[in-house]
């Protein structure tokens, strides 16, 4: 047979054999959708703009295969092995990566819009400029992976492990991070409307210039975060822990602040509604923006 693969008889004879895939060239736009190819191996592959969409890839192995382009939508993954891949604009819209082992996988431009990702280890892996609109990411382990510029509008990502993971001018818009580790990392520049944050670890984390208005903080642990000209209108701090935290210039007009923790060791002089809170420390009376009790 041939080196080089160009039709779908040829690469499920591939398959049927045991082949080393990492041998063969694979012809750009092959049409290989539908098939079930659980448990191949297809490690140090390098295939471009291969159309996989609707496989089952269960188990299946692309530890240190570069992929270009590779259409995966809707296929399913469960507890497929990326280790160390690079999967660069690649598509797996609708995807279902349960459990998928993605460690130091470089998954750049790629889409991941209304995927099942639910307990995935993405540990320092890179997800610049990706599209997960709408993802689950669900009890995900994100150590130290990058998502700068990524857009992640009302994902789930609940109970995950983000602890010093970079999401630097990422779109958070309506995501859920309930009950997320998020111990040092940096969402500086990023875009957090709405966003649930309830009951999360951010201590020592870093939201410089982030835009938080309506964003939900309650019960989240904020010690020695850094707020530098954070937008956090309307936002809801109840019951926070803002000790050693930094908030200088930044926007806390209808913040609620109620059983905040470390609030009268803050410095808010140079904070837009600073003014307000200073006077309901001072006098205990009602203001017009800034709520809270103490």
């Amino acid at each position: 047979m041939s080196l080089f693969i160009n039709n779908r008889s040829d690469f499920q004879n591939l398959i049927k054999h045991g082949a080393d895939l990492s041998r063969y060239n694979y012809a750009h736009g092959l049409d290989l959708s539908g098939l079930d190819l659980d448990e191949v191996d297809f490690t140090d592959v390098i295939m471009t703009n291969i159309n996989f969409k609707g496989t089952s890839f269960c188990d299946a192995t692309f530890n240190g295969a570069v992929l270009i382009g590779v259409d995966m939508s809707q296929c399913d993954l469960s507890r497929a092995s990326f280790l160390e891949t690079d999967a660069l604009r690649c598509n797996f819209e609708a995807a279902n990566l349960y459990k998928a082992y993605m460690k130091e996988a470089r998954l750049i431009s790629s889409t991941f819009e209304k995927a099942s990702l639910v307990k995935v280890d993405l540990s320092g892996a890179d997800l610049t400029n990706t599209k997960m609109r709408e993802t689950n990411l669900f009890k995900g382990y994100l150590h130290k992976a990058v998502f700068d510029h990524a857009d992640l509008t009302k994902s789930e990502i609940k109970e995950a492990d983000l602890t010093l993971a970079s999401l630097q001018f990422a779109d958070l818009t309506d995501a859920d991070l309930s009950d997320s580790e998020l111990k040092g990392a940096n969402l500086d520049l990023s875009i957090l409307k709405g966003c649930n944050l309830c009951d999360t670890n951010m201590v020592s984390s870093s939201l410089r210039g982030v835009n938080a208005i309506s964003a939900d903080f309650r019960l989240a642990k904020l010690n020695k975060t850094n707020f530098l000209g954070a937008n956090l209108t309307d936002a809801n701090l109840g019951h926070t822990d803002l000790t050693k935290a930094e908030v200088p210039n930044t926007n806390i007009e209808g913040t609620n602040f109620t059983g905040v923790e470390g609030l009268l060791r803050l410095n808010l002089s140079t904070s837009t509604g600073g003014d307000d809170i200073k006077i309901k420390i001072q006098s205990q009376g009602s203001i017009k923006r800034s709520f809270f009790s103490i």
